[in-house]
């Protein structure tokens, strides 16, 4: 079953994009509360001494450049997604079609099938079901 494969990669990839989107969020709030307590820091100074310190507009780019960063995993993880979902359900049809071959062409039981697809009888019955719907839509 190499769909499975296929369909079990992409939610890998998936996954890991999500844990990178998850660890910027919190480098990003890191960033954020360090960058918060430098506009204190600078509020809090009189006008006319010295201006803002050098660290705060470091701040200021490293949280762009972060925003960016998760814009663009964000991104990425949609695409991921979208392919994954359009890649399961592509699988899940051809897994019930292959379901009703195995019942009506090869004249086995339920649990004959179940076996030999590595399948949850419950699973079995779901996809027979989805598989008779699609012959009757056709």
């Amino acid at each position: 079953m190499s769909d499975y494969q296929e369909v079990y990669d992409y939610f890998k990839h998936y996954k890991t994009i999500h844990e990178a989107i998850t660890r910027l969020e919190e480098r990003l709030e890191t960033i954020k509360s360090k960058y918060e307590l430098q506009a204190q820091k600078y509020s809090a100074e009189p006008s006319g001494k010295g201006g803002k310190p050098a660290s705060y507009d470091t701040m200021l780019m490293q949280t762009e450049r972060l925003y960016k960063q998760l814009e663009k995993l964000y991104y990425e993880a949609d695409k991921i997604k979208a392919t994954f979902d359009k890649q399961s359900i592509l699988v899940d049809d051809q897994l019930a079609m292959r379901v009703i071959e195995m019942y009506f062409f090869d004249g086995m039981s339920h649990q004959e099938v179940a076996i030999n697809l590595h399948l949850a009888p419950s699973r079995v019955s779901q996809l027979k079901r989805k598989g008779l719907e699609c012959i009757n839509l056709n």
